[in-house]
């Protein structure tokens, strides 16, 4: 519609407001088509989710049985197994097998019988296990979980996908679930499992660490920024489809902030178009809509400030001030960071959570824009992220 603001950030998109990506998708496609276990590595904020829903449409368009689990929502064994439950009923039946016989024999094959919620906005069916559950009976049921998609598929002649997402809660979940899912899945050829999460840092370890249960059980795919000849085209399209333009500078500055980013250029985005008005939108424009858009983030960024340690914050503002090489002497004396090996220790914990990204050379950035300008207090003119030799 030409008054609604074509940008969209904050959960997945879909359709117009989804940018590219079809190389990944078709990639990812064709892993889950031959079995291929496929783990998605990528920072928040950088579209996964939204990839993953795309590829998901095309796979069921395509006969695919996929049953999508959030491991995020899980905070035990017990709620895992809800959670898949849930996940796998609603994924390896279509509707009309729900109101039909399949559903009671899928439900038949549970050791212990799940209690069924309706939801009354839809009709669909949510599950929970039986409050008087052992923790003998959750074991039980979770490996007969992991084992059902399996059976699906040899049974209806189907490939099976399962989709596990954030899945890097999988050890704080249990630590000894990893080994449990590798015992279950590596028999499973006609199942692809495809595991999504935004700690890199965990996921790395978890599969390409020789002494992980996971290690090398599944192809590794790195989702990073979409390049600027993709996304440029895509926001002067959605301009346009609104009645309105964007300077070719104004992409530019736009893209140049966001590095690419498809959460923080669709936030950028937003803004932008949103002062845009009956204008075209200008290079000053896009500084201007920056401004507002670190302001309205200020409250995560303050809540990641609050989740700091006293050193960690100190390391953190001066990488937003100075990407580079933090670990050399010259650095870490004008910054008054101390010795490397308390500048290791603190980065590490700041890369775990994504807000530090890089290498010893050539240097660490902190990737998230409107941080690093909340961090610097250079909100009008944010300085692009590139790092120094």
């Amino acid at each position: 519609m030409p008054g609604e603001n074509p940008f969209r950030y904050g959960d997945v998109v879909s359709g117009t407001q989804f940018t590219d990506r079809r190389e990944e998708i078709a990639a990812l496609r064709a892993d889950v088509e031959s079995g291929q276990n496929v783990v998605v590595i990528a920072p928040r904020r950088t579209g996964k989710s939204s990839l993953m829903r795309a590829c998901v449409e095309e796979l069921r368009d395509a006969g695919v049985l996929v049953a999508e689990c959030d491991l995020f929502a899980a905070p035990d064994k017990g709620r895992l197994v809800e959670q898949l439950t849930t996940a796998l009923y609603r994924g390896l039946l279509s509707p009309f097998e729900r109101a039909g016989r399949r559903s009671l024999d899928f439900l038949r094959r549970m050791p212990v019988a799940p209690v069924a919620t309706v939801d009354p906005a839809d009709g669909s069916l949510s599950f929970t296990m039986p409050t008087t559950l052992r923790r003998g009976d959750v074991d039980v049921t979770l490996d007969r979980l992991l084992r059902l998609p399996a059976e699906v598929a040899e049974e209806r002649g189907r490939r099976v996908a399962l989709v596990l997402d954030e899945f890097q809660e999988v050890t704080r979940i249990d630590r000894d679930l990893p080994r449990v899912m590798r015992a279950a899945f590596q028999q499973q050829p006609e199942v692809a499992h495809v595991y999504l999460g935004s700690q890199r840092h965990l996921l790395r370890r978890l599969f390409t660490e020789r002494n992980e249960p996971l290690f090398r059980s599944a192809k590794v795919m790195e989702l990073g920024p979409i390049p600027a000849a993709d996304f440029g085209p895509f926001i002067a399209e959605r301009f346009a489809a609104t009645g309105r333009s964007i300077a070719p500078g104004a992409v530019e500055r736009l893209l140049q902030i966001t590095a690419g980013q498809p959460y923080d250029t669709q936030e950028l985005a937003r803004f932008l178009w949103a002062i845009s008005a009956e204008r075209a939108a200008t290079p000053e424009m896009v500084d201007e809509a920056f401004e507002h858009a670190v302001m309205a983030e200020s409250a995560r960024c303050a809540t990641i400030w609050e989740g700091l340690s006293p050193y960690q914050r100190l390391v953190l503002l001066a990488v937003a001030a100075e990407s580079g090489r933090i670990y050399s002497e010259e650095y870490r004396h004008r910054h008054r960071l101390g010795p490397p090996a308390r500048v290791q220790k603190a980065v590490a914990a700041l890369a775990d959570r994504d807000l530090v990204e890089g290498a010893a050379r050539p240097g660490f950035t902190v990737p998230d824009p409107f941080l690093r300008a909340w961090l610097s207090g250079r909100v009008r003119t944010p300085p692009a992220p590139v790092s120094s030799g």
